[in-house]
Parts: C-alpha cells; sequence; structure tokens
C-alpha cells in the first residue's frame, strides 16, 4: 500500500490537473478501508476540476479539461465512500451530480437509488427508477430495484412478483436466482429464501456466490451445522474466499465455539483484505470469547474507528469495556450502538447492560 500510494503521489506531481492520480491515490485508500481518505483526495479533485470548468478561454483549461463520464467516475466513487461510511444524504448528493452528468447510466442511476432507499426515501427511489426504466429495460438490476422499492413501500408481496416474474425469464441466470433470495432474505421471509438458494445451488453447483448466501441464509435460520457445510463446501473450491473465512469464523466465535479455528479462518481473511472493518471486528470478537481482551481490544478499537455508526461493533466494543470494568466508557459505546445503523443488535439488551454498567459505574 505504501508504495502504491507513493507512485500515485508521483503521477499527481506529474499531471497537477489531471484526475488519474487522484482516482489511483484513492483507490488504494478504498483498499485499506480509508474511506476519509478517499473522499478528501476526491472531493479535492472534483474542486479543481469545477474550478477549471469555470474559467473559459484559456489553452491550459482547454487542455486540462476532462469529460463528464470522467468527472462522474470521481463522483461516483465518492458516494460509494460515503455509503460504506453510511452517511447517505452524502453519498445521495454525490451520486446526483454523477446522474446530472450522465443521466442514462445504470450505474450512478442504480446506486443514487440504492442511497435514497437506505435513507428512506422511497418516492425519489421511485423518480429516478423511472428515468432510467427507458434506457434499460429487461435488466435485472432494474428488476431488482423495483423490487426492493415496493418492498419499502410496503409491497412485499408485489416485490416477490417482479423477481419472480424476472426468475421465470432468467432462470439461466444465477443472479436472478441471488436477487430473489436476498428480496425474501431482506424481508425477514428465511426460510423462503433457503428454498430458492437450495434450488440454485443444485442447478448451479460450481456458483460460489450461491453456496456462500446460502450459508449466511441458514445462519440467519439458526440452521448452523447446515450454514457451516456450504460454507466449507466454498472454501474446498476457494481456500482464499475471504468473505467465507470470515463468516464462518465468526459463527463460530458468536456461539463461542472452535475459537482457535475461528481465529485462524479470520486472521487468513484480514491477510487478503487489510483493514477490513467488519472483519477486525470478527478477530476482535474472537479473541474476546476467548477471554485474550489485550487482543480483542485492539482489532475491536479498530473497527469501532473505521465504522463508527455499526451496532453490532459499537455493541461488541461496550461489551469489552465493561468486563474491562471500564463501565463509563461502555456506556458511551452502547449508545453509539443503539443510535447507529440499529442492524444485528437488541436494544432491549443493550438498554439493560446501560443501566448495569451505570449502577457498578457511580
Amino acid at each position: 500500500f505504501d508504495e502504491a500510494i507513493s507512485v500515485a503521489r508521483r503521477l499527481m506531481e506529474v499531471e497537477p490537473n489531471g484526475i488519474r492520480g487522484p482516482y489511483a491515490l484513492a483507490e488504494v485508500y478504498v483498499l485499506q478501508h480509508k474511506y476519509r481518505d478517499a473522499i478528501a483526495t476526491l472531493e479535492t479533485a472534483v474542486a479543481v476540476q469545477r474550478q477549471s470548468q469555470a474559467v473559459r478561454g484559456s489553452q491550459a483549461t482547454r487542455q486540462g479539461r476532462v469529460r463528464p463520464y470522467q468527472l462522474a467516475s470521481l463522483l461516483g466513487r465518492i458516494g460509494y465512500a460515503y455509503q460504506q461510511l453510511q452517511e447517505h444524504g452524502n453519498a445521495i448528493d454525490s451520486y446526483e451530480q454523477a446522474v446530472e452528468l450522465l443521466p442514462m447510466s445504470l450505474a450512478y442511476g442504480a446506486r443514487l437509488i440504492q442511497a435514497y432507499l437506505a435513507a428512506g426515501r422511497v418516492n425519489d427511489a421511485t423518480t429516478a427508477l423511472e428515468a432510467i426504466r427507458p434506457h434499460h429495460s429487461g435488466d435485472l438490476t432494474v428488476t431488482r430495484l423495483e423490487a426492493r422499492i415496493l418492498g419499502d413501500g410496503g409491497d412485499i408481496t408485489g416485490g416477490v412478483n417482479v423477481l419472480r416474474d424476472a426468475l421465470d425469464d432468467n432462470g439461466q441466470d444465477p443472479t436472478a436466482h441471488l436477487f430473489l433470495a436476498a428480496f425474501y432474505r431482506d424481508y425477514d421471509r428465511v426460510d423462503e429464501a433457503v428454498v430458492v438458494l437450495e434450488s440454485a445451488s443444485l442447478r448451479f453447483p460450481e456458483n460460489l456466490s450461491i453456496l456462500f448466501q446460502l450459508g449466511a441464509t441458514l445462519e440467519q435460520r439458526d440452521r448452523f451445522a447446515d450454514a457451516e457445510r456450504a460454507f466449507r463446501g466454498v472454501l474446498e473450491r476457494d481456500s482464499d474466499h475471504a468473505a467465507t473465512l470470515n463468516y464462518l469464523g465468526y459463527m463460530f466465535a458468536d456461539r463461542g465455539q472452535h475459537l482457535d479455528e475461528a481465529i485462524r479462518l479470520i486472521t487468513k481473511a484480514l491477510d487478503l483484505d487489510v483493514h477490513n472493518p467488519a472483519y477486525l471486528d470478527s478477530l476482535g470478537w474472537a479473541y474476546f470469547k476467548q477471554g485474550d481482551l489485550a487482543e480483542a481490544e485492539k482489532y475491536l478499537s479498530q473497527a469501532v474507528s473505521a465504522l463508527p455508526v455499526n451496532s453490532v461493533i459499537q455493541s461488541h466494543f461496550g461489551d469489552l469495556l465493561a468486563l474491562s470494568g471500564r463501565y463509563r466508557e461502555a456506556v458511551l459505546a452502547w449508545l453509539r450502538a443503539l443510535e447507529g445503523d440499529g442492524e444485528g443488535i437488541d436494544p432491549v439488551n443493550i438498554e439493560s447492560k446501560i443501566r448495569d454498567a451505570r449502577a457498578k459505574g457511580n
């Protein structure tokens, strides 16, 4: 990473008004999950280009001017980085600018719709979908977005019907099966998601995405032995499948089982995707379950810094701090968990922990 950053910065020196250097540097930051650094780099580059566009007539400006798709690429990566930080408003602003430059782009249009939905702006998502639909009729991504808009608007059955119709027309495409299963899972119809994925795994036995999603869905249904079997099936075909290494390791850690293996699995995942906050959290949680609080804090503190609004990570960090006797800090972490994205936590349980910690801290 350090060498890549050095080369990117050198390119920025060679092309002080270009976009290739900032884009390359930001990509390294994204790989490191340093999203703030990526955003700062790209926003500076966009500001430079905007300023250049505002100046008319000079030869330097004509030579340095970028094309709309190039500027959109910067804005799209800014939006992506903001989404990783779950700052949906900022992501929307960036994607809206990208779509304004490339109104027929499915990639930026889809990301804008997803950001609208994440922010609960279903009507805006509908409007954006209608703008891109005529240019991408029949595309499965458009179908998935239509279903999600229906689901978030309260018409879950309508969303299912849209995706089932798409599956009937595109049964040979694994993506159609994955989209339907994901929709079922997102709206708590996990058993139906399992049925779709089990059928798809028989039809596409070499498709690792289907097998991985089957494992994740089985785990969500508390069918841990079946989930483990699916995950190990992925690793038999690809021993470096980082998402599976992490998921299986975390599943073991969360249940307090096979902790040595859990640590080995997650450590390998981190070797493959250095600085991944989810993997850092998994490894810290595994060490916590093993009773090694020093190692647990080493990794959980990094995860908390990288994803401060992730409720599960904050909850884990609060548990660690409480067990270490740092009750006031634990309360702050749990409060951040309650104020975060709210996914994967039990608010009533966390509120109970906060009351207990406050009693012990006084």
